[in-house]
């Protein structure tokens, strides 16, 4: 479909699909577009601009724009809606009162009719025209319902979208209708008699049907042929429709229980009457019918007067007005609705039980468990009026609630007391256009690759730490435990091993005195032999070396010598 949208400075002109999707505003340099027309032959569109006086025409991608008719500067002249057929364009002038047909190849206009008035739609009917919309394929079939059981709207050349009258609901397979509400294919008149409904009618909701009289009976009303299918049935249901003239209605004691017929009554089969009722007793309808079995219609048309209640229980949740009295089956009161409840009508009415209808007529007021980009928890709040509950903040993007904004109350319209820049979008979220949906799974596949690239680091460093602990096992530092002495009486003392890590390889080879470096320690220790806190044996522990010669420690393996620390003691003196 094609439409205009006069909106200036943002009218425009669009195309969309029947079910309204996929809108495309291809032109937008209008003014105020009126009229529309559309050559399918040539793919063109033809535009009326009110404002601009003119008629344009564009290819139907909207390229290839031109002017065809201009009015700009005429005071006579008011274009309104067009219609185009082969080389003519008809169009309505709003001040001439007439239809224009304008020649787009000689440039010649042509007025037809006079004081016409006003008109601001248009159409014309040629029997063998052939500027026809192309027809949508799946729409084609089934007098224009394609595989849909209602309603099909085309979308594109091939595609259709089902839709459902009023009342009924599209089922998951997109096509079929449920809940479709049919009248009954008969009418059980209160006489018994049964008129059938004409089998061409579907008989659904707001449909109009011819009735058909049982053999020997004539329609009662020629004029009234046809009944409306209601939600509640058949409109007409509860009157006399079909007739047998042979019939008569007699006037017996008990042919209208506790009333009277009213004089001036013809007493004919399907006639109405005025009648009256006898004390204690009302009316249920202004006339009776007589009845094919010669008696009348309703029955009973009197019924026992019944006074409702008044008192503070009568209306739940509500209480009738002061002025309502003594009221009697079939009257009617107006109320008022306790705090927190609304009206669902105006009046009550007085029923035969002493009760009113409806039953419950206040309906309590609640807040919507949705807002915008978020929601109430159900088992949380009560969604009553006066209830201050908390919101939470979600959708199909990621939002967060406003920090200022903690809870919301429910007003006595219906309404939180608060309905905007409640969820504020979190800056940076890339999702805001997913669908809720695809949200989710989108942020499951994040968490799931969120682990397994943890899982992949926990892996490598482990590997990584093995390979450390193996390589620094294969190449510990070697010590020695060698002994070397003057051999005089002096006590050579050595702790080649102290703090070495576990594990570590011991070097069994003595020490190569000839590379042996002399080091004084200054302060020497008091206690030549002393343990540290982990229970380490070091004499030296504690004392600041001072190298001798700048000679490197091996031993005689020709491996370093990293731990070797050695102290002299002469005469039990350290030197």
């Amino acid at each position: 479909m094609y439409y205009s949208v006069s909106a200036y400075p943002n009218s425009y002109i669009a195309e969309a699909n029947m079910d309204g999707s996929d809108v495309r505003k291809f032109i937008t340099d209008v003014d105020t577009p009126d009229g529309l027309a559309i050559d399918y032959i040539n793919n063109y569109i033809y535009w009326g601009d009110l404002y601009e006086n003119t008629i344009r025409r564009c290819n139907l991608n909207g390229t290839n724009c031109m002017t065809i008719l201009n009015e700009t500067s005429s005071d006579t002249v008011i274009i309104r809606d067009i219609v185009v057929e082969g080389d003519l364009i008809y169009y309505t002038d709003y001040s001439k009162e007439a239809v224009v047909a304008y020649n787009m190849t000689d440039k010649t206009s042509q007025s037809y009719g006079t004081d016409l008035g006003r008109l601001s739609d248009l159409w014309v009917y040629k029997s063998n025209t052939v500027n026809k919309q192309p027809v949508n394929k799946a729409c084609q079939s089934n007098n224009g319902r394609g595989d849909c059981s209602a309603v099909c709207l085309p979308k594109g050349s091939t595609d259709r979208t089902c839709k459902c009258n009023t009342g009924e609901n599209l089922q998951e397979d997109g096509r079929t209708c449920s809940n479709i509400f049919k009248c009954e294919s008969f009418i059980r008149q209160p006489d018994a008699t049964v008129v059938t409904i004409s089998s061409t009618c579907t008989k659904r909701l707001n449909e109009m049907c011819a009735i058909q009289c049982p053999s020997g009976y004539i329609i009662k009303n020629a004029n009234l042929s046809m009944v409306t299918c209601l939600i509640d049935g058949w409109d007409r249901q509860a009157e006399i429709l079909c007739v047998n003239p042979a019939s008569t209605c007699t006037i017996r004691s008990d042919s209208i229980a506790n009333g009277d017929i009213r004089p001036r009554c013809m007493f004919t089969v399907g006639g109405s009457c005025e009648y009256g009722c006898h004390e204690g007793y009302s009316q249920i309808t202004s006339m009776v019918t007589c009845g094919n079995d010669g008696l009348w219609y309703p029955r009973p048309a009197c019924r026992a007067t019944t006074i409702c209640m008044t008192n503070a229980n009568a209306i739940p949740n509500g209480s009738l007005y002061t002025n309502c009295v003594n009221p009697v089956t079939g009257s009617t009161c107006g109320f008022s609705c306790q705090p927190g409840f609304t009206q669902l009508m105006a009046t009550v009415t007085c029923v035969n039980d002493s009760s009113w209808f409806p039953a419950h007529p206040c309906q309590e007021i609640k807040c919507p468990p949705i807002i915008n980009n978020g929601f109430i928890l159900q088992d949380k709040c009560s969604f009553k009026v006066g209830i201050v509950c908390e919101y939470f903040c979600g959708g199909v993007s990621t939002y967060e609630k406003n920090k200022s904004i903690s809870n919301l109350t429910c007003l006595a319209t219906g309404a939180w007391n608060q309905t905007s820049g409640l969820c504020v979008e979190i800056p940076g979220d890339t999702g805001s256009q997913e669908a809720s949906a695809g949200g989710f799974a989108r942020t499951q596949i994040e968490m799931g690759v969120g682990i397994a690239v943890a899982l992949v680091v926990v892996i490598a460093g482990a590997v990584l730490l093995f390979i450390f602990i193996k390589r620094r096992r294969s190449t510990e530092v070697p010590y020695s435990n060698a002994t070397f002495n003057t051999g005089n009486e002096t006590i050579a003392i050595e702790n080649p091993g102290y703090m070495t890590t576990s594990g570590a390889r011991m070097n069994s080879h003595d020490l190569d005195t000839t590379q042996t470096d002399h080091v004084i320690f200054d302060p020497l220790p008091t206690v030549p032999v002393k343990k540290d806190d982990d229970g380490f044996v070091n004499p030296l522990y504690g004392a600041n070396a001072q190298p001798g010669a700048d000679r490197s420690q091996q031993a005689k393996n020709g491996e370093p010598l990293y731990t070797s620390s050695q102290i002299v003691l002469n005469n039990n003196k350290p030197t």
